[in-house]
């Protein structure tokens, strides 16, 4: 894995195995992902310090169980619904369901990371926060989850 980050394209999703992020507690685990241009990990489970730490900078992680049933291969593309855990490989058309967003994994993410919520939290009226995220819509889009965002003020 020493050339990963030459390997890596922009809007790659990476898939590992178990317990990814083991071990790691710095915040610079989650952001070299980011900074690669990776959209997202899919593992079969994550390590408890990674999860919070990709989690808290809106970094979509998603865990499955049944990951090898998509028969994946290098370079297959693959379109995944944060919303419903559902991951389908476009290239065969096989389908498997990982663990959803939580709400809360899914309020963090749309604002940005939890930095940005917790902004919002502070600097806004709560009827604004709820109008917000009301109009806050869900799209699926080339391979990945999208969120569409209309804010009348």
């Amino acid at each position: 894995y020493e050339d990963f980050a030459q390997k890596a394209k922009k809007g790659d999703i990476v898939v590992v195995r178990k317990n990814f992020g083991s071990g790691s507690s710095r915040q610079q685990a989650v952001d070299c992902f980011k900074s690669l241009g990776v959209q997202a990990v899919i593992a079969e489970s994550f390590g408890a310090i990674y999860e919070r730490n990709a989690i808290n900078a809106a970094f979509p992680i998603l865990a499955c169980s049944s990951i090898d049933a998509l028969k994946l291969k290098d370079g297959d593309r693959i379109r995944v619904d944060f919303s419903t855990g559902e991951i389908q490989n476009l290239n065969n058309g096989l389908n498997v369901t990982g663990e959803k967003f939580s709400e809360v994994q899914l309020e963090i993410y749309q604002n940005g990371g939890l930095f940005c919520c917790q902004l919002l939290h502070d600097l806004l009226p709560a009827s604004l926060i709820k109008n917000f995220l009301s109009k806050t819509k869900s799209l699926a889009n080339n391979g990945w989850l999208f969120f569409v965002i209309h804010l009348s003020v």
